[in-house]
């Protein structure tokens, strides 16, 4: 299969769809209003590159870790592509920091272009795509070219997960001694590297090898390295209690190193993605040390109260952003107390949740928050959506069909890897809570191509039956995608799918941003918490 921008999308997240695949180059080429007027460009960093796969160009994008870990918010940017040439600048670089750099290509036998950069402020970078890799020069040519050449000959080298964490950790312990021997041989053949280079770079690998040591790689999953955010249990957390024995205790510290508080006290790492997915992982499942992460309230206000105990700064408004995001993505919030206790701490840190970092996603968490009990608008149940018989139906006709009973409403599209799995993994609890609760599941696909769509229902009939399968027909334009999904209320190219949304039996909004059914515990919590 061809591997485009949109299958490595939806292939390498759970949960961030990208509708419009492929960057519309005519809108990464409009500059934002006025910007080059209000930034100093001294916080700017330029990217200018030749390539001879000129899909590479049009498909290059910058991740960047100084945005709290919220993949609605991105650095204003410039981007201009001229047939084999391309200039990309970067605005509101306000300090060293690594970005990741990621391009893809038409021709389906070359693997994507992808390599973390240490970025400062000021930086023209020159990049230069041929034969399928990618090298940079440059005044700073040292902080570009150091992880594509220790990924060379050490690809692959991070330790692989055989069901034993003692020699997981051992061979770990071995791969990450092998990469920061390769970091300080790097330092010492590239003298003009900065000190912060030589500060950052070193702290990026520690973490990633901690990050490793909490959620382990296996074989399939050698690209794909977790879902720290939303993840319930942890594969060595799920060892140690199926082994668990009064003569043979799993040691937690050893296994760690006697990591402790202080080991995340750093805030000149704030901008570093692994020290960000470790502080998380950490604080949720060892230092407050949840027998089971199931997203209760008594588990919010713990974490809350530990951290805001022990960090501060950056640090604290960090951790307790990603606390609000990652309870309210499985399901926290379904009842007036819990929708309280969220707007709350919302407005507790209201001054640095103001950054642009945090306001979109804290500012749409409280507007999906404020539908809870909403009756869905009669402009939404008018829309029209697509049977697989190829017959239209309004919305309200479909709820109708469905009685009095609770309605999950499955946003879903035939790319996501992990929405298809869930369908699939759900089978049977759907099956079981449906006879339980009187739970009609729904289907919704937010799919551009038919015929596509067709054949991804045909091909999951043994797991959801084609009735209960509906096609939105224009998902950018969408009344209740917009509504239950976007929540901007205009036209948009993402979508956050797949997405459970909850209606009670009159039809009013109980959630719209349930736990997925293949989380039966968490879901069921949701379901239970509706009155009837």
């Amino acid at each position: 299969m061809k591997l485009t921008p949109y299958h490595f999308v939806c292939f390498l997240t759970t949960s961030i769809f990208l509708y419009s695949c492929k960057n519309d180059p005519k809108t990464n080429n409009t500059p934002t209003e006025d910007i080059t007027q209000k930034i100093d460009t001294t916080s700017k960093v330029t990217i200018v590159g030749k390539s001879d796969d000129a899909a590479a160009l049009e498909y290059l994008n910058i991740l960047d870790f100084s945005n709290f870990g919220f993949s609605s918010y991105q650095k204003p940017k410039e981007k201009d592509v001229f047939a084999d040439s391309l200039k990309l600048d970067l605005f509101k670089i306000q300090q060293p920091q690594l970005m990741d750099l990621m391009a893809f290509s038409d021709n389906q036998d070359t693997i994507p272009y992808f390599t973390r950069i240490f970025v400062t402020p000021g930086d023209r970078i020159s990049m230069n795509i041929k034969n399928g890799k990618i090298q940079f020069s440059g005044k700073n040519s040292d902080h570009y070219n150091f992880f594509l050449e220790m990924n060379d000959p050490l690809r692959q080298q991070w330790a692989v997960y055989k069901q034993d964490p003692n020699q997981y950790q051992t061979e770990l312990e071995l791969a990450y001694k092998k990469k920061d021997g390769f970091l300080e041989n790097y330092i010492y053949e590239h003298p003009k590297v900065s000190d912060s280079f030589k500060k950052l770079v070193p702290a990026e690998l520690h973490f990633e090898y901690l990050y490793n040591l909490m959620l382990p790689r296996n074989v399939e999953d050698q690209l794909v390295e977790g879902n720290y955010t939303n993840s319930s249990n942890t594969i060595v957390y799920e060892y140690a209690m199926n082994n668990f024995s009064e003569e043979k205790l799993f040691d937690f510290k050893s296994y760690f190193g006697n990591i402790t508080v202080a080991d995340f006290q750093h805030p000149e790492l704030i901008n570093n993605d692994y020290f960000k997915r470790s502080l998380v992982l950490y604080i949720r499942h060892y230092f407050v040390n949840h027998e089971y992460l199931d997203y209760s309230r008594k588990n919010f206000l713990d974490e809350k109260n530990f951290i805001q105990k022990n960090f501060d700064g950056a640090i604290e408004n960090y951790a307790i952003g990603r606390l609000i995001n990652d309870y309210y993505t499985n399901g926290f919030g379904t009842g007036k107390q819990d929708i309280d206790i969220i707007k709350n701490l919302i407005k507790e840190y209201e001054v640095p949740f103001s950054e642009p970092s945090f306001s979109k996603r804290m500012d749409r968490i409280s507007s999906n928050l404020d539908m809870y009990d909403f009756e869905i608008p009669t402009k939404v149940l008018n829309e029209k959506l697509l049977t697989f018989n190829g017959d239209t139906i309004t919305v309200r006709r479909i709820l109708e069909k469905r009685g009095n009973n609770i309605k999950a409403i499955d946003f879903w599209v035939t790319c996501s890897a992990p929405g298809i799995l869930d369908i699939k993994q759900s089978r049977d609890f759907r099956h079981t809570i449906s006879k339980q609760k009187g739970i009609e599941f729904i289907y919704f696909a937010v799919d551009e191509d038919k015929n596509e769509w067709m054949k991804h229902v045909e091909r999951l009939k043994d797991y959801v039956n084609k009735e209960q399968q509906y096609l939105i027909l224009n998902g950018k334009t969408s009344k209740i995608v917009n509504y239950m999904v976007n929540k901007e209320q205009k036209p948009t190219q993402w979508y956050t799918v797949p997405r459970y949304s909850i209606l009670s039996s009159n039809n009013k909004v109980i959630s719209n941003n349930c736990p997925r059914a293949s989380d039966s515990i968490n879901f069921r919590k949701v379901i239970e918490q509706i009155k009837q």
